[in-house]
């Protein structure tokens, strides 16, 4: 989370679709708006190496067909609507006999599975050859997006029941025509067996569909069909059940989260029915025996990307893993339908809810001789993961969430006292859930982490940079899990993005009491969302839009030192917004500057106490049209004169100042 921005600008920037303007205009005789005075002696707050991070929330078919790279959409045949009558539509996804040369059906069972995790699948009827079964993808046109040169591995199950002939499987494009290798294969067994896995080898690029071109007679069932690039983020011996989509861990891995919270959000607590919420011990082990879910957000799950995934994820970039599991409350944002009764303390669901936090951090912390340890060891990874905090419910509130709560965490607590427990005010940033929630908190759980959540307009995140600044100092930790600044479409901008600058510097002042942020939602797919504010967009080959948001959190999450540096007056809402800190390992220290407004500001940051290099120092500025998408980012080397650097800072603009310390503080 440390380091110099410049290190990591100048190589992103062709990813980030910026341009590289001139930097700031270094004032010289002009009138200065602004002084910020530091003083290297005074030293506030340490700041959490858990500060900035990311929350993953399967919204937006963010996970299948996008972090998780799967190109097949339903690929078990399990989907079935999230309502309170589910219903089965076995064929989302699916084309059968698009070329009309043949003849027969396809229809789904559920009768005798090879798998009881996921028990719907589909029995083949050929009367006529040839006959096809096409999968496009995530899109209503193929959009199996192929990269040329790359493998992609490819396997399914089947059962023969009396098909005679060969199943063709290839790759083609919109026009029908082959585009990849041909993969025959014969049935030769009246079991589920495993056919694969195969390897299409090097198909010439562009989007594609996969097509099943049964040139026989007769019936046979089929499940879990599956097709993964080769070429994916994560070694094989740590990812044994295959990586996530490289560019897009790539542009999370550049911006150096201390955290990742997962896996929501309101997928957590599921909707209308208990089964319907997040099952962690679903989503381990091989892909085929992960029980599918539905998700609230209005598609399926098939819980590709899990919870050892995550895990890894975390691991692999560096971040501390902050897991949210279900309070036994369904979403009480959703009780517009008939909806199952909370759970309650005392009852066997209740019982097996505790149990499965306690499993959790097991699987997570306990050695390789424990159930759960051995279940971790078993899925490549022998060695403990880094947990030391857990979500109780998300955005959940009244009687019975508290009443649910307070049983959970006696329960982890007795079991593990050095995990901290996170705890929730529900969805508002204000108003009576909010209020009610401080007192219980301040009453009895000031040992928690408590995880406030605001989608708000810009304008709120302007006048609420000091929100925190008058909040109890009483032990209460506080975690920003969601939040966005955003239109009233949804939509986010730069201006939106700069409002939400304007309000982190607030919460790096408040170091003391915030101790970690994160942007939400994270990812969205194009065309396939459900909330518009998201930091990064893609499409079935690649990242198409990396937001402002995304921008803006990846300068400040890069430039944050170890230290809060107060100035000698802290910024009033009206004025440029600013914040400084002190990387006491290396000396650096930065200043962040942000002006939110039309007119620009001429900006003067002087050190005292400190003996300063006269060379290296930066300054890495964002700016951008106040209702544009896309940003422009510069970086330049001003000039240290007497102790100070002197910036103008234009409208709409963000900027850090580094510095460097020559011997430390004197």
């Amino acid at each position: 989370m440390r380091g110099h921005l410049q290190k990591t600008i100048i190589p992103m920037l062709a990813l980030m679709g910026t341009s590289c303007p001139s930097g700031p205009d270094f004032v010289s005789g002009n009138a200065v708006d602004v002084q910020i005075r530091l003083d290297v002696n005074t030293r506030g707050a340490e700041i959490a190496d858990t500060f900035y991070g990311l929350f993953f929330e399967d919204i937006n078919y963010s996970a299948d067909g996008g972090i998780y790279p799967e190109l097949v959409r339903n690929r078990s045949f399990e989907w079935k609507t999230p309502d309170p009558e589910p219903k089965l539509r076995t064929l989302i996804g699916w084309t059968v006999n698009y070329n009309k040369a043949g003849e027969g059906s396809v229809e789904g069972a559920t009768a005798s599975p090879f798998s009881t995790a996921n028990p719907a699948y589909v029995t083949v009827s050929v009367t006529k050859a040839p006959y096809v079964i096409a999968n496009r993808g995530f899109a209503a046109t193929p959009d199996m997006v192929l990269n040329p040169g790359e493998d992609y591995r490819f396997y399914f199950y089947a059962r023969d029941k009396d098909y005679s002939g060969n199943i063709v499987c290839a790759l083609e494009n919109g026009d029908g025509q082959t585009i990849s290798n041909e993969i025959s294969v014969t049935l030769n067994s009246s079991e589920w067996k495993k056919y694969g896995p195969f390897t299409f080898s090097s198909p010439s690029g562009g989007k594609a569909l996969l097509v099943l071109r049964c040139e026989g007679t007769g019936a046979f069932d089929l499940d879990f069909v599956s097709l993964m690039p080769t070429n994916t983020w994560g070694n094989a011996s740590q990812w044994p059940h295959g990586g996530l989509r490289a560019d897009i861990v790539e542009a999370l891995k550049s911006v150096k989260p201390g955290f990742i919270r997962f896996p929501g959000g309101c997928i957590v607590e599921g909707a209308y029915r208990h089964e319907t919420a997040y099952q962690w011990k679903d989503t381990i082990g091989a892909p085929e025996e992960r029980r599918e879910n539905s998700n609230l957000w209005g598609y399926m799950m098939s819980y590709g990307m899990g919870f050892h995934e995550y895990f890894q994820l975390c691991e692999d970039l560096g971040a501390e893993p902050v897991p949210v599991l279900y309070a036994g409350i369904l979403c009480q944002a959703r009780r517009d339908r008939p909806t199952e009764a909370d759970y309650h303390p005392g009852t066997p669901e209740f019982n097996a809810l505790i149990q499965d936090y306690l499993d959790l951090i097991e699987y997570a912390t306990g050695d390789a001789g424990t159930t759960w340890g051995a279940k971790r060891a078993a899925n490549g990874h022998p060695d403990p993961f880094n947990l030391k905090k857990i979500g109780i419910g998300n955005e959940n509130w009244g009687a019975n969430y508290w009443r649910n709560f307070d049983a959970i965490r006696s329960a982890v607590l007795a079991a593990y006292p050095g995990i901290k427990v996170i705890t929730t005010t529900g969805p508002l940033a204000s108003g009576g859930i909010n209020d009610e929630a401080w007192q219980k908190i301040n009453a009895l759980y000031k040992d928690a982490i408590v995880d406030e959540h605001y989608y708000m307009e810009p304008s709120w995140f302007l006048t609420n940079t000091r929100r925190y600044d008058s909040y109890l100092r009483n032990g209460v930790q506080i975690f920003v899990g969601e939040y966005a600044a955003h239109e009233t479409s949804r939509a986010n901008s730069w201006y939106a993005a700069i409002c939400e600058a304007s309000y982190m510097t607030g919460l790096e002042r408040n170091a003391d009491i915030v101790k970690m942020a994160s942007y939400a939602p994270l990812l969205a797919r194009e065309g396939m969302f459900q909330w518009a504010p998201d930091m990064i967009w893609f499409d079935g080959g690649s990242i198409t839009n990396l937001t402002p948001s995304y921008h803006i959190q990846r300068l400040f999450s890069t430039n944050t030192g170890t230290v809060v540096m107060p100035p000698e007056k802290a910024p009033k809402t009206g004025d440029l917004f600013h914040a400084s800190s002190l990387d006491e390992q290396t000396g650096v220290i930065y200043t962040k500057l942000v002006n939110p407004f039309p007119k620009a500001k001429n900006v003067v940051v002087s050190y005292a106490n400190a003996d300063l290099e006269t060379e290296g120092a930066s300054v890495v500025t964002i700016s951008g049209e106040k209702n544009s998408r896309s940003v422009s980012i510069s970086e330049d080397a001003p000039s240290l004169n007497n102790g100070a650097i002197t910036v103008r800072l234009g409208p709409y603009t963000a900027a850090v100042i580094q510095v460097r310390l020559k011997t430390g503080p004197k």
